[in-house]
């Protein structure tokens, strides 16, 4: 069930692209932890994020645009080499995208699906796992010269994904666009 259904939004990142204006990869770094009300759980992870991106201009102005893509990116929480989780997701951004010269700025929505977990107790993995599915309010904002950018977001979770814990992260990272 799980396949078929990354395999179906993939179908449907494919699908859009070939209608989009601009197109392209980003990549980075992020930082990314987990909270139970006000409260983080344990320490933060950092991991990666990778992905392509194409950019649609309804309006016809390249400065108001609508951003979507495919994107891979690790969350959790890790309290020391026994005791961590890793949560690996593929999710779909969907985002406004204003341009102001070499800045933009940009907000969105984020759909994640769940690929893989990894959740490890007193150095023993054990079989506690978190939802299939997370949603994620974004916003940030990039630099971009050329074909080159760097780019900072926010993430904020919405989505109950395990006892009332909620991720969140902060990715730096660059685009590449072709």
């Amino acid at each position: 069930m799980k396949t078929r259904f990354i395999v179906f939004l993939i179908l449907i990142c494919l699908g859009s692209v070939s209608h989009a204006s601009e197109n392209g990869i980003r990549a980075g770094w992020q930082i990314a932890a987990t909270y139970n009300g006000l409260s983080r759980v344990n320490g933060p992870i950092s991991g990666i994020y990778a992905g392509f991106y194409h950019i649609s201009y309804p309006l016809g102005v390249k400065f108001i645009g609508i951003q979507s893509g495919l994107e891979f990116c690790q969350v959790g929480y890790r309290k020391d080499s026994e005791n961590y989780r890793q949560q690996n997701y593929l999710g779909i951004p969907v985002s406004l995208r204003i341009k102001m010269g070499p800045i933009y700025l940009i907000g969105g929505i984020e759909g994640n699906v769940k690929i893989t977990e990894k959740n490890v107790v007193n150095g023993s993995v054990v079989s506690d796992k978190s939802s299939f599915f997370d949603a994620h309010t974004h916003a940030g904002v990039g630099f971009k010269i050329g074909s080159f950018s760097i780019e900072g977001r926010y993430h904020q979770g919405l989505v109950d994904i395990n006892k009332g814990n909620k991720t969140d992260y902060l990715q730096l990272g660059g685009t590449f666009t072709f």
